[in-house]
């Protein structure tokens, strides 16, 4: 495959650039979701400051604002839409411009692209205003920074703040199920509307929780 990208520098199919992420969507990319070429419960948001993988220079850096990405397999980092039986994509010819702008033997044209404005909540839900002001809402009481501040805190603390931690993990999960509920907003499309829920985030930090059999919430060191 090298040999073959130095002497013609064309894809060649082998399915590392779908393996190591999926794409983050740009502006352009709003058309696609219009017209139902990419299904709207395939996609997340992940929100500002949140750490991320750098395409470019392989290391975490935190969002300064936020990115609408595909969904990952789970356990994984292969794009949703992947097939790695066949290396083969299942919505290539409607894929994203982020996915038509790679090519592993030249970074330069995702560098190029990632200097254009990226897709954003506000884009896909323009004018519904309710909506935007509950998405708001939710990141002004659930930020990121916060649940980084709790769990920066519960070491201060030696694990003595676990009941704030739990508490905060409590009330972000009531608020986004409770607006979605009073919006008729589907479960699939949670990750969308309000980002990743502080429980499926708490990884980052090392940690998950479990619920016992009589339904307490208890919150462990992930070991794996």
């Amino acid at each position: 495959e090298k040999v073959m990208g130095d002497v013609l520098p064309v894809c060649v199919q082998c399915g590392d650039c779908c393996r190591e992420g999926s794409p983050t969507l740009q502006l352009e990319d709003l058309e696609l979701l219009r017209h139902g070429r990419i299904p709207w419960h395939q996609l997340f948001t992940i929100r500002r400051g949140e750490p991320v993988h750098s395409p470019f220079e392989k290391e975490l850096f935190f969002l300064l604002d936020e990115r609408i990405k595909i969904r990952e397999k789970a356990g994984t980092r292969d794009c949703v839409f992947f097939n790695g039986e066949t290396n083969l994509c299942s919505i290539y010819v409607d894929r994203p411009i982020q996915c038509r702008a790679q090519a592993c033997w030249d970074p330069e044209p995702a560098r190029e692209l990632a200097k254009l404005p990226y897709l954003t909540r506000s884009d896909i839900f323009e004018g519904v205003e309710l909506l935007l002001e509950m998405m708001g809402e939710h990141g002004r009481r659930c930020s990121f920074e916060s649940l980084r501040q709790a769990f920066q805190h519960l070491e201060e603390t030696k694990g003595e703040s676990v009941d704030e931690v739990l508490e905060m993990l409590s009330y972000e999960d009531h608020f986004r199920h409770f607006l979605a509920e009073k919006l008729n907003i589907p479960d699939n499309l949670l990750d969308l509307v309000f980002g990743r829920s502080f429980s499926d985030l708490i990884v980052i930090f090392g940690f998950k929780i479990i619920e016992e059999p009589g339904g307490t919430r208890v919150l462990v060191p992930d070991r794996s």
